[in-house]
C-alpha cells in the first residue's frame, strides 16, 4: 500500500472503490457497475451535465473533497477519475498544501492506466503532475471562445466526430508547458493548449465540458465572481455573461456528449 494514499472507507451510501474480496476490475458484464472517483474542489464543482451522460453509460460516480479528505483511495483502485475545476492556482500549495497529494494522486493513477478525464483545474493538474509548466494567463478566457482542432486533434480518436467552436472558459491560468510526451488536440486564439491527452487514457480540457443551466447560476453567487464579470463584460456582466452561455449550451452539450463518448470507448478497455 502506498503509505501517502491510506485505504478509503466510503460512506455506507456510496459503492466502494475497491472490495480486496473481488480482485477482478469491473467489466460491462460485472455487477458492479464502472465507478467514477471526482475530484471536487468547490461546492459548484461537481460534474454537472457529465453525471447525466456517466449515469445514462451505466457508470457510477462519487465525490472526493482534496481540500479535506484525509484517508485518499489507493489510485490504482480506482475505476476511472475526474478531476474538476476551482478557484485556486496548481503552484498555491502554501495556502492549500493538499494541492501536493492531489498532484502526487493524479500521477500514479493515470501512470497506472487509470482512466483520467480534468477540466480547467483538472487539466492544469495534470501539466503539473508530469512536470509541465503552468503560469498566470497574459490574456485569461472568461465566457464563451471559440477553440479548434490541431492537427494532431483533427487525426485524433479522441476528437473523432468533434467540430471546432463555441467553449465555456473561466480561467486565468493556463498550461505554458505541456509535459513530455503529451499531444495537444485543441488551442485557441489566446490559449495554446486547450486539450491534450497523455498516454492511451488520460484526457484534460482546459473549457468547460461540464455545462448545463443549472450550473451556471452557482458559479455566480459571490461578489467575487460578480466582480469578475463586470471587469470582463462591463456592468451587468453577471447578465451579460449567462445570456451569451445559455445561447452555447446547445453546442457546448453536443461537444460534451461527442467527446464524452471517445472518453468512455477507452474508459471501457480493461486494464
Amino acid at each position: 500500500m502506498n503509505p501517502l494514499f491510506p485505504t478509503l472507507s466510503l460512506r455506507a451510501t456510496e459503492i466502494r472503490l475497491f472490495d480486496p474480496l473481488r480482485p477482478q476490475r469491473p467489466s460491462m458484464a460485472s455487477s458492479r457497475p464502472v465507478h467514477v472517483l471526482v475530484l471536487q474542489h468547490m461546492d459548484a464543482g461537481h460534474p454537472w451535465y457529465l453525471r447525466q451522460l456517466l449515469e445514462g453509460a451505466g457508470f457510477a460516480w462519487s465525490s472526493l473533497r482534496p481540500d479535506s479528505e484525509t484517508k485518499w483511495p489507493e489510485p490504482r483502485d480506482c475505476d476511472a477519475l475526474f478531476v474538476m475545476g476551482g478557484a485556486m492556482q496548481v503552484w498555491q500549495e502554501d495556502q492549500h498544501p493538499w494541492l501536493a497529494t492531489e498532484k502526487a494522486f493524479i500521477k500514479e493513477a493515470v501512470e497506472t492506466g487509470v482512466p483520467f478525464l480534468g477540466v480547467c483545474l483538472g487539466h492544469q493538474l495534470l501539466a503539473a503532475a508530469f512536470d509541465g509548466r503552468v503560469g498566470e494567463a497574459p490574456r485569461p478566457e472568461i465566457g464563451i471562445y471559440e477553440v479548434e482542432a490541431t492537427d494532431t486533434g483533427n487525426g485524433s480518436p479522441w476528437f473523432r466526430g468533434c467540430r471546432d467552436g463555441s467553449r465555456l472558459q473561466w480561467h486565468r491560468a493556463e498550461v505554458e508547458t505541456p509535459p513530455s510526451g503529451a499531444r495537444i488536440l485543441a488551442r485557441s486564439e489566446r490559449c495554446a493548449v486547450q486539450a491534450m491527452t497523455l498516454g492511451d487514457r488520460a484526457l484534460s480540457l482546459q473549457y468547460h465540458i461540464e455545462a448545463d443551466a443549472p450550473m451556471l447560476p452557482s458559479w455566480c453567487t459571490s461578489d467575487v465572481t460578480h466582480d469578475i464579470l463586470d471587469e470582463r463584460f462591463g456592468r451587468d456582466g453577471l447578465v451579460h455573461f449567462q445570456r451569451l452561455a445559455l445561447a452555447a449550451l446547445p453546442e457546448l452539450k453536443t461537444h460534451a456528449e461527442g467527446l464524452f463518448g471517445n472518453w468512455l470507448e477507452r474508459a471501457r478497455v480493461p486494464r
